[in-house]
């Protein structure tokens, strides 16, 4: 998934001071305003660029694009427009998980998150299932109603996007879990 933004802006009139560039600034909702330098243009023209790293997904920007002079006093005002664009929704990719059988009764429990996609982290959804008893089949012939959720409490899930690991106790011996 790729994320991008381009922006075009008119130069205005000529003259207006001895110009050096351009400065273009985006903020998150509720956020601080945050620079883009690689839309700084020294050309006194009409502007395109295309932002596509540092922009998160199902976000709301608003914009605002000034002229830099040689005299940093007469620096151009801020033209702003306010909720400018809100990117699409891209979804996360699942994190990395696996268990290592460390007893009858034991498992170790490891999980590790995935590329960031930009996204808002607000936390992982965990499912810990048993297979029910008396079952046999692979995966693949596994039904959703032959498991049994099982304590999800005794995954370890982390409260931010973070590699976490944790002894799994008190499990049946002899059963299948999916996670």
């Amino acid at each position: 998934y790729n994320i991008s933004v381009t922006f075009d802006w008119d130069a205005g009139k000529c003259n207006d001071c001895i110009f050096t560039g351009w400065e273009l600034q985006l903020r998150a909702k509720g956020g601080d305003w945050e620079d883009f330098p690689h839309c700084v243009d020294a050309r006194k023209d009409d502007v395109n660029c295309t932002i596509s790293e540092g922009i998160a997904s199902q976000t709301t920007y608003d914009a605002r694009v000034r002229q830099y002079c040689l005299d940093p006093l007469s620096k151009g005002n801020w033209t702003e427009e306010m909720e400018m664009f809100t990117t699409p929704a891209i979804p996360a990719d699942a994190p990395l998980v696996s268990l290592l059988t460390m007893g009858p009764h034991d498992m170790w429990f490891a999980l590790e998150p995935r590329e960031l996609r930009d996204c808002i982290f607000m936390g992982f959804v965990s499912k810990f299932q048993a297979e029910s008893r008396g079952q046999v089949g692979s995966d693949e012939d596994t039904e959703q109603s032959d498991l049994q959720i099982v304590n999800e409490t005794m995954l370890c899930m982390p409260r931010h996007r973070e590699p976490t690991q944790c002894m799994l106790t008190g499990l049946q011996s002899n059963t299948t879990y999916y996670v």
